[in-house]
């Protein structure tokens, strides 16, 4: 029954006993609750903004009064339930919302105070009690519209889904007018744009952009490692583990340009990986996913393993290329269930299957692994998530869902969602395998993907379409494949092999794959790639054609150079 203590009565001591539950099946089939309203929080574990309704909102006793009688509490970590977080909340901050017995969104507040949320729980309550079926009647129709406004297959949008390198074009100019600080996939679109057009301006911006990062409150200098954001409020000081592999692969990539930049990024990049060796590295050899959070998550886990090959490569820095190969070990280890792909957490037992951001990352850091140590279970992995996500993940519009389509879900959950920034880094992963396996499958997946996210990139949040922009331009540019041919078994020296394998991936190309191949070890690989097999050393595959042997890395540029500017 409701309180009837007046609005803003402050004399009241707080409560703080909300009877809080966990989202899960149970909840829905609970027939305690199977008729009550539902009061959904969502937010990251780390927000400072949680404490604070922890002492305001949820301490006042009208709320309580609520949330133990007439409606049912339910707290959701955003980092641990993603696909939940991405339907009723805010990215990255902290929601509170209303909604009904079956899980539909009546009512959010983005910024809650006790009043307003009282104010919105009464009058809810009065209508589910006086005309329910009208208010299910009304959530029914906004349920048609929604999965009438999901496109069909071949459907297009604005761009009419053509991938054209005006993609590349429409994004770069949106990003010339755009505010505040650039993300680390804006940066990343700028040195691909210089890479691959000669574009100085793009790397102009690109520089300062980190420049600003570190300089401009989104560095800790002091202690090392990147905040959230550049703004100054509580929430933007937090320094995340994901936040820092991608900063450091954007690091790396600006170092790769020339020796001045690889000196003023060093000390950031020296000071970031202190910082996260001391305050996220586990035991086991995994990133924990923020500091005083023991869990292990497969998105950040895999971000700074890729920033920690990508840095230990470009600043010849043995000691990073293993902790971020290790880190993939850890997921191999720790968060894989074979054909089921990886888990998305781990927190001494894994945690949740079937999210699709745990296979995309995942996915991307084994690429990374193979292409550094030329190992093929790490190929033949990265496969097997392929496979999963046209079993399991893809829907009729060629996009990739945020959750597995087999999986029985309740409220927004039974809709399909589609992430924008996961299409994008799942099509990259598509077109590497294509290049790694000359399989075209691979690639006409990822054609599919990038189609339709073309059709609707206007509407993207700018650094999701950079993304997309990125890797369409990717897909449709020619893109140089290393082989090195190693006779020397895996792990042994090789004079030959190894120094072309560390120069052909120290190579400032907008894109490239790299690939050390075994002639015995690996032999149903070098025979579906059609590699000459003559004796140790490089062949770069441009346009269709191998080109001829290499045995000095000094070569491997200049081949790879003529080889782009021959006729197709």
């Amino acid at each position: 029954m409701m309180d009837s203590a007046p609005f803003g009565a402050s004399s009241v001591p707080p409560v703080t006993d909300v009877p809080w539950r966990d989202w899960d099946p149970e909840l829905f089939e609970d027939d305690a609750t199977a008729e009550q309203l539902r009061l959904l929080l969502v937010a990251p574990a780390w927000h400072p903004g949680v404490a604070e309704l922890d002492e305001t909102l949820f301490a006042d006793r009208r709320i309580v009064a609520h949330l133990s009688a007439d409606l049912t509490p339910i707290r959701v970590d955003a980092d641990e339930r993603p696909e939940i977080a991405v339907r009723y909340g805010e990215p990255g901050g902290v929601t509170v919302s209303l909604l009904s017995a079956a899980g539909d969104l009546l009512d959010r507040f983005a910024e809650p105070t006790a009043d307003t949320v009282v104010a919105a729980i009464g009058a809810w309550l009065s209508r589910w009690r006086r005309e329910r079926d009208g208010v299910l009647a009304e959530l029914e129709a906004e349920r048609v519209l929604r999965r009438a406004s999901l496109p069909s297959p071949g459907a297009v949008g604005s761009m009419g889904g053509d991938l054209t390198p005006g993609v590349l074009d429409a994004v770069l100019e949106r990003t010339t007018g755009a505010a505040g600080p650039a993300g680390p996939e804006q940066v990343r679109l700028w040195l691909y744009a210089h890479r691959r057009r000669a574009d100085l301006e793009s790397e102009r911006r690109a520089r300062m952009a980190i420049q600003r990062r570190i300089d401009g409150g989104g560095f800790d200098e002091a202690r090392g490692g990147f905040r959230h954001c550049a703004d100054p409020v509580p929430a933007c000081q937090v320094r995340l583990a994901e936040d820092q592999g991608r900063w450091l692969s954007v690091l790396a990539g600006i170092a790769a340009e020339d020796s001045d930049a690889h000196e003023w990024v060093l000390q950031a990049v020296v000071q970031t990986i202190d910082f996260v060796e001391a305050e996220f590295l586990n035991s086991s050899g995994g990133f924990q996913h923020a500091v005083g959070d023991d869990r292990v998550l497969a998105a950040s886990n895999a971000a700074l393993a890729r920033g920690l090959i990508a840095c230990g490569i470009v600043f010849n820095r043995p000691d990073w290329r293993t902790r971020g190969r290790t880190a993939v070990d850890f997921l191999v280890r720790r968060m894989r269930a074979g054909e089921a792909g990886f888990y998305h957490g781990w927190d001494g037992v894994p945690i949740r299957l079937g999210l699709l951001g745990a296979q995309i990352s995942a996915g991307q850091a084994l690429l990374d692994a193979y292409e550094l140590t030329g190992s093929i279970d790490y190929l033949h992995q990265v496969q097997t998530v392929a496979r999963l996500l046209e079993r399991q993940f893809q829907t009729a519009d060629g996009l990739l869902a945020d959750t597995d389509l087999g999986t029985e879900q309740h409220g927004l959950l039974e809709e399909p969602h589609h992430v924008p920034a996961d299409n994008a880094d799942g099509a990259e992963l598509l077109i590497r395998l294509g290049h790694l396996t000359h399989d075209d499958r691979y690639v006409e997946m990822a054609y599919a993907i990038l189609s339709a996210l073309t059709g609707r990139l206007d509407a993207l949040p700018l650094e999701s379409a950079s993304a997309v922009a990125r890797v369409v331009d990717r897909l449709l540019s020619i893109e140089p494949e290393v082989k090195i041919v190693a006779f020397a078994p895996p792990g042994e020296i090789d004079s030959v092999a190894d120094p072309l394998h560390a120069e052909a991936l120290r190579l400032a190309l907008a894109a490239h794959t790299v690939q050390r191949l075994n002639p015995e070890f690996d032999a149903v690989l070098v025979e579906q790639l059609s590699v000459p097999v003559v004796a140790g050393g490089a062949v770069c595959f441009v346009s269709g054609e191998y080109g001829p042997l290499l045995t000095h890395p000094d070569e491997l540029l200049p081949a790879i150079e003529r080889g782009m500017t021959l006729p197709a």
